[in-house]
């Protein structure tokens, strides 16, 4: 069976801890260790720190995969954190997850200098030298070196006790550390993300991750409603760590006109997102681009510029690759292909954003509409035209589908009425036509009639009309009603224009004699009212025939319909003409009355 895809990794990096506290505990966790980790969890920072795992194999098994789980590692260098092989070996797990999965490395220097971590001098030395005379681990200290002689030249926190209380470098640190993580936070993608890892895996080899000598810029482009911004939401949350800064410029179509002040605002947005800044104040645009150029050309940053609509937009906020550091990469989202071709975005990548298919469309309007895979069984044939309808365009099967969650009938009429309308009425005729199918007969001759013949009379001349008794009457219009295919309004019955039409090609279906006999009735309705009564007659006629043919009865002969039609009203002489060419007179019918 299928299951929703929200899980997958490859749309979002499986963070479990905002941090992973890596530390000697004989020095630091009944102190400092101990206050850092309260501090970054008053302010909601999800922080792992071991004090329930205990020396052993469960420490050997379990720390990788929390470190690995972790967007940032914070390591506590102290006196004697090289003497033990567990801080070493986490680590080297540490740096491994720096290079491959762009973790955030932030090393604090505990009453110890940096020096003696980056150079392997004084305590540092003498720890190591006894780690290698033990004879056990000749095969890890060149790994521990590395590691340690790395995450030395780090920027980091040194730490004297002297010259800086406790507190105060804690409370650096946890500013640091949420500054960090609040560029670096995911942003919402969709609450049922269906389709969307075959996107991403299609996109992503367009990125180049790993290719950090060139600047690249990448377009992804198609209609409205197809899901661009969400791939690029879901992109940028996959890959955001592996750069310096980052910044999703949302909606910059809207928010760079008028009401939204202009495209020196998104400027200011880049500039402190991919900076860290609180705020910014450029003034004007054409400033913007100078600081972007001077504060960016060096700095590898991830940035998405979304909804773009107009080319001087990628002027003003990545007018070139120089502007940005080697390995940047810059993603364009558009409905304008021609738009990404003439700034310089190479063909090779630009990647367009197909329709979901039928098998992900019915998926995602399900989830959206019944909170689970499969609809009910009265709903099957109606969910998979309004699926065949939208044709596999994400944004319209979320709407339509959240908007009928937990409604019923009236609600999905309205629904499909509006989406009938929005697509000028392709493929529409096959949802009413169930729809009509799935009536009783009773109702089903009701509705024909009123939509072809009686359209907007009021409800009780409708019934006298029809001559049948109240009750049927009543229970065939409140079902009519509840399936959203007539509406009242003061008292007179509706029906929508596409109805009526599709009403006019189920009589033509049914019966050449009937169709005949309607193109008549609407001919008399425009051309006198005087004849009204005597119309009124030829519907309750037309009534009683559609109903006797729906239950499987012989039809009444061509000769003898004209013959009482043309009895009833008179008009003896107009059908005998009419007989003379009938064809010729249906279509001059219609376009009359069209």
């Amino acid at each position: 069976m299928a299951r929703l895809p929200s899980s997958s990794s490859s749309i979002s990096p499986r963070w479990c801890y905002d941090v992973f506290l890596s530390f000697r505990g004989e020095d630091t966790r009944e102190g400092f260790t101990s206050h850092l980790y309260q501090a970054l969890s008053k302010v909601g920072i999800n922080t792992f720190m071991d004090m329930q795992l205990q020396k052993g194999e469960e420490v050997a098994s379990e720390l990788p995969m929390k470190i690995e789980q972790s967007r940032f590692s914070i390591v506590v260098f102290s006196e004697s954190y090289a003497s033990s092989r567990w801080c070493l070996d986490e680590l080297v797990k540490i740096m491994e997850c720096k290079d491959k999965m762009g973790q955030h490395v932030m090393p604090v220097f505990y009453k110890i200098q940096p020096s003696e971590i980056r150079n392997q001098s004084g305590r540092t030395e003498e720890h190591l030298r006894l780690l290698k005379l033990s004879g056990k681990y000749d095969c890890k200290l060149r790994k521990w070196k590395t590691a340690l002689m790395a995450t030395a030249n780090l920027s980091g926190w040194p730490f004297k006790k002297e010259t800086e209380p406790e507190a105060q470098l804690i409370q650096k640190i946890v500013e640091e550390v949420s500054t960090r993580l609040n560029r670096t936070r995911a942003l919402s993608i969709a609450r049922y993300p269906v389709g969307l890892e075959y996107h991403i895996e299609k996109i992503n080899p367009f990125l180049g991750i790993g290719v950090d000598d060139e600047v690249r810029m990448i377009g992804i482009y198609g209609e409205e409603g197809i899901g661009k911004s969400t791939i690029a939401r879901a992109i940028f949350n996959l890959h955001c760590h592996r750069f310096e800064g980052g910044s999703f410029l949302a909606q910059v179509k809207a928010c760079s006109g008028a009401e939204g002040h202009g495209l020196v605002k998104v400027q200011e947005t880049l500039l402190c997102e991919t900076l860290g800044l609180d705020s910014i104040s450029l003034g004007n645009s054409y400033r913007g681009v100078s600081v972007i150029k001077q504060r960016l050309w060096s700095k590898k940053v991830l940035l998405v510029i979304d909804d773009v609509d107009d080319l001087d937009q990628l002027r003003q906020l990545a007018g070139g690759n120089e502007w940005f550091g080697p390995g940047s990469r810059i993603i364009i989202t558009t409905r304008n292909k021609d738009l990404l071709q003439a700034h310089g975005v190479a063909i090779e990548h630009s990647c367009e954003v197909d329709r979901l298919n039928n098998f992900y469309s019915s998926l995602l309007f399900c989830w959206n509409t019944f909170r689970k895979l499969d609809p009910p069984e009265m709903f099957v044939e109606l969910s998979q035209c309004i699926v065949e309808i939208v044709q596999g365009v994400p944004k319209r099967l979320i709407t339509k589908g959240s908007s009928l969650y937990g409604k019923g009938a009236k609600e999905w009429g309205d629904v499909i009425m509006e989406l009938w309308e929005a697509s000028n009425g392709e493929g529409w005729d096959k949802i009413l036509k169930i729809a009509i199918d799935g009536l009783e007969q009773l109702q089903r001759a009701i509705l024909l009639v009123i939509a072809y013949v009686l359209n907007g009379k009021d409800k009780e001349e409708i019934m006298d009309i029809l001559d049948i008794s109240e009750s049927l009457f009543n229970t065939g219009i409140e079902d009519l009603t509840s399936k959203s295919l007539i509406c009242i309004q003061r008292n007179k019955i509706w029906v929508s224009e596409s109805l009526r039409e599709l009403a006019r090609e189920i009589l033509h279906a049914m019966s050449q004699i009937k169709f005949r006999l309607m193109c008549i009735l609407r001919y008399l309705d425009d051309a006198t009212d005087e004849l009204e009564d005597d119309i009124n007659s030829a519907a309750r006629s037309l009534f009683k025939e559609i109903f006797k043919d729906s239950e499987g009865e012989e039809v009444e002969g061509e000769e003898d319909v004209i013959s009482e039609l043309t009895n009833e009203t008179g008009l003896e002489e107009g059908i005998d003409d009419f007989a003379e060419d009938i064809e010729s007179f249906i279509d001059e019918a219609f376009s009359f009355f069209s």
